[in-house]
């Protein structure tokens, strides 16, 4: 109604899971965000085939950054996702990549039988037309949120 009054425009960018680096230094696990507590907290069978959305924290920075920049975000919701998987997709992959983790007892196994069965997905087609955004793999976040993980000495 008072658009024309108005100097400024809203934009909302809207992330599911954020996984990856944080600005806060967290003293221990407890302390994270509650997207990585969530997924640094090991996960009872039950829910080892639930799905989930995620995105890279430095992607989430990117889309807010492209969203002031580009004048078409303007007035626009825009859902940011790189994907989906489930829980015990996310167990496998670091079966894989970081198998020592497993053998020394740190992370459980869950249940390798459970077929891959993604509920639900975000449409991320605005971002990429309008951001013109290209987000990180599943692969390469998870290697990196372990990692950071790791390094800080919390996966031992």
């Amino acid at each position: 109604m008072h658009k024309r009054e108005i100097g400024w425009d809203l934009v909302v960018i809207n992330p599911p899971l954020v996984l990856g680096p944080t600005l806060q230094k967290p003293a221990d696990p407890q302390s994270l965000t509650s997207s990585l507590h969530q997924w640094y907290n090991k996960k009872p069978n039950t829910v080892l085939c639930v799905s989930y959305c995620y995105i890279d924290m430095c992607d989430l920075v990117l889309a807010h950054v492209l969203a002031l920049a580009k004048e078409e975000a303007g007035g626009e919701r825009i859902i940011v996702a790189a994907g989906a998987t489930t829980w015990q997709e996310s167990c496998n992959f670091v079966i894989l990549q970081f198998q020592h983790l497993f053998l020394s007892g740190f992370l459980p196994r869950g249940n390798i039988r459970i077929k891959k069965e993604i509920l639900f997905e975000y449409n991320t087609a605005k971002s990429k037309r309008i951001l013109n955004m290209e987000f990180k793999s599943f692969e390469e976040i998870t290697r990196d949120l372990v990692l950071g993980m790791e390094g800080r000495g919390w996966m031992n």
